[in-house]
């Protein structure tokens, strides 16, 4: 290779080797320097993991109550209060998505029973608005156990619920 036979030239090269110099350098120092500490979250409680699973369902002003009623058996009733505008169908299958989580989180093995009561707004016949509880659903994890989820429909769980758990249902809801 020919050494350079201008100023410019001589100026490019010096800059260009410089160039690269400084992004190797860079590089050298991000590699080398120690990652950022990863600060410990909180453990997360069975409350704020249900409300989780409840929030990523559509509910909304959730409340989570564990009773220790069954404690002698190892675990609790979960009695989980939410609101969610929806029709019957759509209420009954994300009932049964949010019970299908909780019943399937390991973290959450110690729920024995899992009642849910979701709220929606009514409107009454003179057109006011009020938001009452549409539903009552309860099943236990013994039945739950026994249930192939992925094969599972709304009516199926509906069944499940009149049979082996305990269904109400608003006389309002369609």
């Amino acid at each position: 290779m020919s050494a350079p036979k201008t100023k410019f030239q001589k100026f490019a090269r010096y800059l260009l080797i410089s160039s690269a110099a400084f992004v190797a350098l860079i590089i050298l120092i991000v590699s080398l320097s120690p990652e950022p500490e990863k600060t410990a979250s909180a453990p997360v409680t069975r409350e704020e993991k249900i409300s989780q699973i409840v929030k990523k369902s559509g509910g909304d002003s959730i409340s989570v109550k564990l009773d220790s009623i069954f404690v002698d058996q190892g675990g609790y009733r979960a009695d989980i209060e939410y609101t969610i505008n929806d029709r019957k169908i759509v209420m009954l299958s994300k009932a049964m998505d949010i019970m299908k989580e909780i019943y399937a989180d390991p973290a959450l093995n110690e729920i024995q029973s899992c009642m849910l009561r979701p709220h929606t707004v009514f409107i009454n016949s003179y057109g006011q608005e009020t938001v009452s509880q549409a539903a009552k659903l309860v099943l236990y994890r013994k039945v739950a156990q026994k249930v192939v989820w992925a094969n599972f429909t709304y009516e199926m769980y509906e069944n499940l619920l009149k049979n082996e758990g305990q269904l109400w249902i608003h006389p309002g809801m369609r």
